[in-house]
């Protein structure tokens, strides 16, 4: 999507999700430990406890997975409030919508680096790998 983002995986100090769904939670954990191992990994349900953290944590550099779909700030909420900088930030949209609109709508903003389809799978991490 926007390839403006210069922060590489590689280089990722911390991996944030947020995402209301315990599942999902705990699958992109899992997936992330077994394969980025050594990248701390940190979990949301909500917008506000994630923008909390990360405005109180800004130096380390972070992939951020969030989801669009929750409950009382969705999504979209996080991305009209944070402020992400491409060098320290790489950002992703997951979510189970495959809805034309909101992948447009996601390529909309300019930290976005991609819009990823749930389930979160070990492929999707390889992939991400590869391409960023």
């Amino acid at each position: 999507m926007n390839m403006l983002a210069k922060l590489k995986i590689a280089d990722v100090e911390e991996i944030c999700i947020i995402d209301d769904d315990g599942m999902s939670l705990f699958l992109a954990e899992k997936i992330f430990e077994y394969e980025l191992p050594g990248i701390p990994v940190t979990s949301f349900g909500n917008v506000d406890s994630s923008l909390s953290f990360l405005s109180n944590n800004k130096d380390t550099k972070r992939l951020i997975l969030v989801d669009l779909n929750m409950p009382l700030k969705d999504g979209w909420c996080f991305l009209e409030t944070y402020q992400a900088d491409p060098i320290k930030d790489l950002i992703f949209i997951l979510s189970s919508s495959d809805n034309i609109a909101d992948k447009k709508r996601a390529r909309s903003f300019a930290q976005v680096a991609d819009y990823l389809e749930k389930p979160f799978t070990i492929e999707r991490v390889i992939e991400l790998r590869n391409k960023y």
